[in-house]
């Protein structure tokens, strides 16, 4: 006889109110495996003890994956960046503990993102500033004309 999950009468027809299976999960504790290697040797030992009771195990295709990514944030030490509504990061992307190909934070790809994203040519930066301080209005925010009147400065004495 099936166990149903309802004690209403006029419900316990429904195939959906059965219960068929019970599912356990497995919750480990991670400074228990310091290794990819240690947690394998692990699983291999407890999906036998469960074949071996008849139980089905399933795994996830990629479950043994790596999945580790490191995000930085940066920023000046007075945080001008964030104060000034701005965050610059760099994601990085782990394969079997060794970074992704072209995760580093240059300008050419900064370009190729705002080109990807279909931002509008004319829109697109024609070359990073580096500058210790942002020029900022008697209003506390960031002076759009002090901020051209350096570049322009800058550029007339590259030429």
């Amino acid at each position: 006889m099936d166990k149903h999950i309802s004690k209403h009468r006029e419900t316990q027809h429904l195939a959906s109110d059965v219960v068929h299976y019970r599912e356990y999960k497995i919750l480990l504790q991670p400074d228990r495996f310091t290794s990819k290697h240690g947690f394998l040797e692990f699983w291999e030992t407890a999906s036998k003890t469960l074949k071996k009771l008849g139980l089905k195990v399933d795994v996830d295709r990629h479950a043994f994956d790596s999945q580790v990514r490191e995000v930085l944030f940066y920023d000046t030490p007075e945080f001008d960046l964030f104060n000034h509504h701005f965050i610059l990061r760099k994601r990085t992307f782990y394969d079997q503990g060794w970074p992704r190909p072209g995760h580093e934070l240059t300008f050419e790809a900064l370009v190729q993102f705002l080109m990807d994203k279909e931002i509008a040519k004319f829109k697109l930066p024609e070359r990073l500033e580096v500058m210790d301080d942002f020029p900022v209005s008697t209003f506390g925010k960031v002076s759009k004309k002090a901020l051209v009147e350096m570049v322009a400065e800058k550029l007339g004495a590259e030429v």
